[in-house]
């Protein structure tokens, strides 16, 4: 009879459920908008009812699962089960996650960091393969990591190890949500994306209703001469095309700065949109800088980049590459590939269940 492993992915905006066999093929898998308001009852009560969907979508029986894992965001604590205080996930403080799975399933129940198991999920079955050494980094709303180590996924002293995201670029940078200054996060993450676009179309908003005022004010003025105006005619022109100037961007977000995100800002850029190119540049570099410091501390074959941001393709990947090799140690740049995630959307589920089908818990 052949044997599957169960995914559980778990997030503040959604939950994903797989049923997975032993060489990284899904048979089934389901995905739910999180019941966040219900607290972390009503939570987990939602992952086993999706775990129970899933296994019957697949038409695979229990008595074939050989373990469930679940990934979501720390800290937490793999070895006791417990959830300590997720960012994404208000009110979970040191929930008990995996007995409710045990009771329920009576089969193993392995917990960890949502960026460790994607680290996982790329070295057995994604663009990790074949690899020793390996260090995942997801790129999305914030910056996450996994370290795999002589074909082990490294966790640390308490198990939370991998926190690329946190790393300093620039002690003097923009807060993050850590409550430290100048993390990659804070500097390269879609959120920082975002951000990053606010400030700069501001600023542009800003000087052009300034140019405007100030040429107003001329044409305006009670000791008008022809001189001034010709301005006038010369500027009304003018005035036009700057009100009417400014970035794609913002005609993406259809004038509302409060709307503008990290999409937004790469689909204005893939059409050349200079402000958008002058952000993801900016915010690239600051990304090659955090991976030539993972690099040069851990010497990996692959830098393996996941993440919704990633989508970008080469307008992320060229610049990344660029700085990361020429500020890494050159003995170090010149065995190591940065290269893009393969698994996508299902890199989630894939490394959680991957959790399963390892044997290094401690």
């Amino acid at each position: 009879m052949k044997s599957y492993v169960i995914g559980v992915d778990l997030g503040g905006t959604k939950i994903a459920t797989a049923v997975m066999d032993r060489e990284g093929k899904i048979k089934g898998k389901n995905i739910e908008l999180t019941q966040i308001l219900g607290g972390p009852e009503v939570v987990i009560g939602q992952m086993i009812r999706m775990t129970r969907l899933t296994l019957s979508k697949a038409k695979v029986g229990l008595s074939q699962i050989k373990g469930i894992g679940i990934g979501a965001a720390g800290p937490l604590n793999i070895m006791t089960g417990i959830i300590i205080a997720p960012p994404n996930l208000p009110g979970w403080h040191n929930v008990q996650l995996i007995r409710p799975f045990q009771k329920e399933f009576k089969t193993p129940v392995f917990l960890d960091n949502d960026a460790n198991a994607a680290a996982l999920g790329e070295w057995k079955f994604g663009a990790g393969r074949g690899c020793k050494n390996m260090v995942y980094l997801t790129i999305s709303t914030g910056i996450g990591g996994g370290i795999i180590i002589g074909g082990k996924l490294y966790r640390g002293t308490n198990y939370n190890a991998g926190e690329i995201g946190h790393m300093t670029i620039d002690p003097e940078g923009p807060l993050c949500g850590c409550g430290n200054r100048g993390c990659l996060e804070a500097h390269s993450s879609g959120t920082a994306i975002a951000r990053w676009a606010r400030e700069a179309l501001s600023k542009d908003r800003r000087r052009r209703t300034g140019i405007v005022n100030s040429q107003q004010s001329i044409v305006n003025s009670p000791q008008r001469t022809k001189k001034t105006m010709d301005y006038g005619l010369w500027t009304k022109k003018k005035r036009q095309k700057i009100k009417g100037s400014g970035s794609l961007i913002l005609e993406l977000a259809k004038g509302d700065l409060k709307k503008v995100s990290a999409e937004l800002v790469f689909q204005a850029a893939k059409k050349g949109d200079r402000k958008a190119l002058e952000v993801v540049r900016k915010s690239a570099e600051f990304l090659g800088i955090g991976v030539a410091n993972v690099i040069n501390v851990f010497n990996p074959q692959r830098v393996v980049l996941g993440g919704g941001v990633t989508k970008a393709g080469s307008l992320l990947f060229k610049p990344v590459r660029e700085v990361a090799y020429k500020r890494a140690m050159p003995a170090l740049a010149k065995v190591v590939e940065i290269v893009p995630a393969k698994l996508g959307d299902d890199v989630g589920i894939i490394g959680a269940a991957t959790l399963v089908l390892t044997e290094d818990r401690r």
